[in-house]
């Protein structure tokens, strides 16, 4: 009290404060509850039907790049739950589905469009990418998302990591053929 404070100080005082919530957050994140759950995908209904009444043709569910709440579910290395949206991959890819339904049920007029992350392979063999779906549940999942009324697939580089090389590949093309091989014509874009 009284002292001149140097005001580089708080800002120091507050990056360190910013790191260590930001630390702890990821660590430490409470399991979602599935009440909680729910009022998500319900939000996600209503979001969709008020674009629907606003003329929008078509909404994208983003769910990519290793923190989104759809990918955090749906890929194995982040979802460490033990209920029903837990473990298997039919429980963990279960809650993007039921947004999906959710959103058909809301807005049926809208194209839904579902971005997918996959981990692809670098020239030598090793994974690009640290938190997707590895390509064969991607597969299977994009399956789910066309027979759930998804009418166009995104695929995108599972990661950020900083790492650009890791994180802009070259086209996944093979990805793409396996994919468009394994859902009805018209539907992959």
């Amino acid at each position: 009290f009284g002292r001149k404070k140097d005001k580089t100080s708080n800002a120091k005082f507050y990056l360190y404060y910013f790191c260590l919530i930001f630390s702890i957050n990821i660590l430490i994140t409470p399991e979602m509850t599935v009440e909680q759950i729910h009022e998500i995908i319900e939000a996600f209904a209503k979001t969709a039907k008020l674009c629907m009444d606003a003329g929008v043709d078509g909404v994208e569910v983003h769910a990519v790049h290793e923190g989104y709440l759809l990918d955090q579910f749906a890929i194995e290395f982040f979802n460490k739950r033990t209920d029903e949206y837990g473990g298997s991959f039919e429980n963990r890819v279960r809650y993007a589905l039921e947004v999906v339904a959710a959103i058909q049920e809301a807005a049926p007029d809208l194209m839904i469009e579902y971005k997918l992350p996959v981990i692809t392979k670098n020239p030598d063999g090793s994974d690009r990418g640290k938190g997707g779906l590895h390509p064969e549940d991607a597969v299977a999942f994009a399956k789910l998302l066309e027979e759930a009324g998804v009418h166009m697939i995104q695929v995108a580089q599972a990661n950020h990591t900083g790492n650009m090389a890791d994180t802009i590949p070259p086209m996944a093309v093979a990805l793409a053929v396996r994919l468009t091989a394994n859902i009805t014509a018209g539907h992959l874009l």
